[in-house]
Parts: structure tokens; sequence; C-alpha cells
């Protein structure tokens, strides 16, 4: 999200995850990158080169919204994650806000040093982003600042800041190396703890910064994300018509059929995350046959789910060595016992 201190929200200052208008971005860095090779940068910043991540939109914000421009010139342009606007305006906005990120939110921008933990200026100096737009790093369990006087529980400090699945991870109390956890939201979400050390994937993972405590060592992670996973049972139900309540007609049509009718679906609506990093490969409904039904259609789609999160635990395994023996689950799709039951068979 880019802010114009003065002014506050920019007019279309805010992209989000899983935003592919940046795709054009993403051509324009690889085609400067000897031969075009997405995991140039993965040493430094743990990352291959994907519209997933922020400074990706930063890039494309600054290019094509004239009031970023303009406030960049101005010098009162702010960037941040939505945990740095939220901070910023609790501890006070344009009148003495915070302007700051932790470790886990700030490695996931494509910006920082995985090693250093500092914004990098080799990056910076690849997609042009002065350093001044940025938020200064700090751990993810410290005191930032207090809430605004006039608000609700002013004064009241505050103390924690994590990334979406870094807290999700600590959630399911993951603290010891070798634990993983797999968020079933509108994508899906798998990180696997890898303690102190940096394990930087062979196997198309991103290496994340998995939490940090005050001045203890940061706890990195592994993490795999499948771009479309409910938002495939939504598609079903707003493209289609196949569904009317997600929640109470997924599960019972799927076991309608026993089996998917040897339908497969491939909902690469965004591209494919983790462990490919296809941004150009687009979704397919392939094994119709006159016998086929909506039933097998949502089956395969549940099944889909499945097998992308089984790709990730596959890479998660050979890059560590160390086959998982248990999986922590949350997220709206996990009420789905089919659903959970698919993943154990798969």
């Amino acid at each position: 999200m880019g802010v114009d201190c003065p002014t506050l929200p920019l007019t279309h200052g805010l992209s989000v995850w899983n935003d592919i208008r940046t795709n054009s971005t993403v051509d324009v860095i690889l085609a400067k990158i000897p031969d075009n090779n997405k995991n140039h940068f993965k040493s430094v910043c743990g990352l291959p080169v994907s519209p997933y991540f922020s400074a990706f939109k930063l890039k494309w914000l600054i290019q094509h919204v004239p009031a970023v421009r303009k406030a960049i010139r101005a010098k009162t342009c702010l960037f941040g994650t939505v945990d740095t606007w939220l901070l910023w305006n609790l501890t006070g906005g344009p009148n003495g806000g915070k302007h700051l990120t932790d470790v886990t939110n700030a490695s996931r921008t494509f910006l920082m040093n995985i090693e250093t933990l500092y914004w990098d200026s080799q990056l910076l100096s690849t997609f042009k982003i002065p350093q001044a737009l940025l938020p200064e790093i700090r751990s993810s369990a410290e005191i930032y600042g207090k809430i605004r006087d006039g608000w609700p529980l002013e004064k009241v400090p505050i103390s924690g800041i994590l990334g979406n699945q870094q807290s999700a991870l600590l959630g399911h109390s993951c603290f010891r190396e070798g634990m993983a956890k797999s968020t079933y939201r509108s994508g899906c979400f798998l990180l696997y703890n890898t303690g102190t050390s940096r394990v930087h994937s062979s196997h198309g993972l991103v290496t994340t910064v998995a939490y940090k405590f005050g001045d203890e060592p940061a706890i990195y992670a592994l993490e795999g994300s499948v771009a479309v996973a409910g938002a495939a049972i939504k598609w079903l139900r707003d493209n289609m018509g196949f569904i009317k309540n997600i929640n109470e007609d997924t599960e019972s049509l799927a076991k309608e059929v026993f089996t998917t009718g040897d339908v497969y679906f491939v909902p690469a609506f965004k591209g494919l995350f983790a462990p490919y990093w296809r941004q150009d490969a687009r979704g397919i409904i392939c094994g119709l046959t006159a016998f086929s039904t909506k039933q097998h259609i949502i089956r395969a789609a549940l099944e889909s789910v499945c097998f992308q999160t089984r790709d990730v635990l596959e890479a998660m395994n050979k890059d560590c060595g160390i086959p998982l023996s248990k999986l922590n689950v949350d997220g709206i799709m996990t009420t789905n016992n089919l659903l959970m039951q698919l993943q154990v068979n798969v």
C-alpha cells in the first residue's frame, strides 16, 4: 500500500497478493536477468521472481498511478504492507505515526536480504525503489509504539507484528524445527519450520523468516503457496452455477460420486505458484465424457487442492530430507471432511 502522508490513502494505492496486473513488471525484470532465470535473486531474498511479491506491485504502482509518482516526487509517499499501514494509523498516522514493519512481512517484499534482515541495496537498485519509501524493519516482538491519544485503548503499547501465514504457524505452536502447517482458504499456504537454518530450496519453495522475538536469532521456514484452492470452489459457484452454498453443498455434492470419473481440474486461474512458479499457466478441466456431471467436476476441484498441496509437501521433504509425519491444518476449507480425507489419501 502506498500512502501520501498529507492526504492518507492514495487512490488505487493498494495491491493484494493475487493481483496479476504485475505480470508485465515481472517480464521486464526477467528480461534483464541472464537466461531469464527466475531464481536469480533467491540467494539474496529467498524468493523467485513472481508477481506474488510486493516489490513488483510497488513498481507497478509507481509506473501506473500518477498520484504515487507525484507523492514520491514531493517526498510524502510511504510504502508498507498491511501491518505497516495499521501500525502507522494506530500510532498517529500523519501526526507522528510509526513507519515500521517486522522481518516476516519484510521477507515477503522481495526487497529484504534474508541473511542480514535489512533492505538490500542491490534489490532496491534493480527495482529503482528509494529506501526512504520503506518502513524500518524490526523484530516480531518488541514495543513499536502506543495507540494514539483519543482512540479506544489509547496509550496501550503495540508489541507484536507477524505475517499472515507465519502467525498461523505460531498459532499451531510449531516452534520446533521440522513442524509444519497448511492453511486452506482461497489459496493454500504451507510453512515448514527450519529453525535458525536458512534452507535454500532447490525444489521450488521460498525461504522466509518464520519469526524473530526481540534480540533472539531469527527462525526461518520453507514456504509453498498454492494460488487457487477455495477460490476454485467459489468459481464453480459464481461462474458455473454448480453450487449455491459453498459450505453446505460442496461436500454433499462431491460425495454423490465415489471418484472424479477420470476428470481432472487444474485451477491455474492466476498461474501456478509453488513449486512451479509459472505465471503463464492457465486453468484446464480435462477428461470429460458424456457421463461426466457437475458432481465429478466438484470432486475434481477438491482433489486439485490436495494434489497441489502434495506437490508442495513432496518438495519440502526433498529439501529437508526428513518426511513430514504430521501436518497441522487450519482455514475455512478444513471444515470439509471429505477434503481432509482426500488430502490424507493422496
